[in-house]
């Protein structure tokens, strides 16, 4: 006898596999035709069971996995905020940016696949631009590391804080509490020569300050710190007014500071996913 959790799989997996041989217009198309050819049949009775039928069959298993994501959805999602924090020495003082990151996490309705993740995770987060005073500045994007090819904003709450998910989303009091961004953890940093002109772009590494900008300054340090305050958006678009436009690194032409080889979509900057 069918567990309620095989009978949830079972239509899960039949949803999957009947979008996969004919997709999701096909199914639309199949579904609003069924639905119609059964009004206009009704009288027969063998031709609306038929057409019942195959609504049932093409739409039913959409409807029912869509409805329960949305159920899923509202009852289960996590929300873990943290801020990352940079820190520059400069001739005028010490400047700061910072801005929060907010990452939701929400349990798959159904986890039939062992080999993806249990849980979809959305990512809303914008680059820092930090005014250095005389002409200067530099914005930290959403990539990490030298190149900008490690590090994940999904995870980096979970592995630099080394907690378990639970302490950083259950518990109101860590909200303040910091670590200290290393390594392939310290965001890359761009400076451009001329912000009107995205391929101005140089990046600026943690230990190039004073010969990227000139005696007096040096990169001071980058934090993550746990908060509960809001995402903003708007404020790095005010500074980089091209990124209103900015579909792709190659468009911007931004491709020159990476390998050919790797992609970058816009989210180096924005990213509502």
């Amino acid at each position: 006898m069918l567990q309620g959790s095989d009978f949830v799989s079972y239509i899960w997996m039949y949803a999957a596999l009947l979008h996969t041989i004919i997709g999701l217009h096909a199914q639309i198309a199949i579904s609003i035709f069924s639905f119609i050819a059964m009004l206009l049949f009704w009288r027969v009775s063998l031709l609306r069971w038929i057409f019942l039928t195959i609504l049932i069959l093409v739409a039913g298993p959409r409807l029912f996995v869509s409805g329960g994501k949305i159920v899923s959805d509202a009852l289960t999602t996590t929300v873990i905020k943290y801020k990352i924090i940079v820190e520059v020495e400069t001739p005028e003082g010490l400047k700061t940016g910072s801005n929060v990151v907010q990452v939701t996490i929400t349990p798959k309705f159904v986890h039939w696949n062992p080999s993806s993740p249990p849980v979809s995770t959305r990512v809303k987060a914008e680059a820092i631009f930090i005014d250095l005073g005389q002409k200067r500045h530099v914005v930290v994007t959403l990539r990490f590391g030298e190149a900008g090819t490690s590090g994940d904003l999904d995870s980096l709450a979970q592995s630099v804080f080394k907690w378990p998910i639970e302490k950083i989303t259950g518990n109101t009091n860590v909200a303040g509490q910091r670590r200290e961004l290393h390594g392939y953890d310290i965001p890359l940093m761009l400076e451009f020569s001329n912000r009107n002109d995205p391929s101005t772009a140089r990046i600026v590494r943690p230990n190039e300050f004073g010969k990227h900008f000139g005696t007096g300054y040096s990169f001071k340090g980058a934090w993550i710190e746990l908060t509960q305050d809001d995402v903003s958006f708007g404020t790095i678009v005010q500074y980089l007014p091209w990124l209103k436009n900015a579909d792709s690194l190659h468009e911007l032409g931004l491709y020159k500071l990476y390998s050919p080889s790797l992609s970058f979509g816009s989210g180096l900057f924005i990213l509502t996913r």
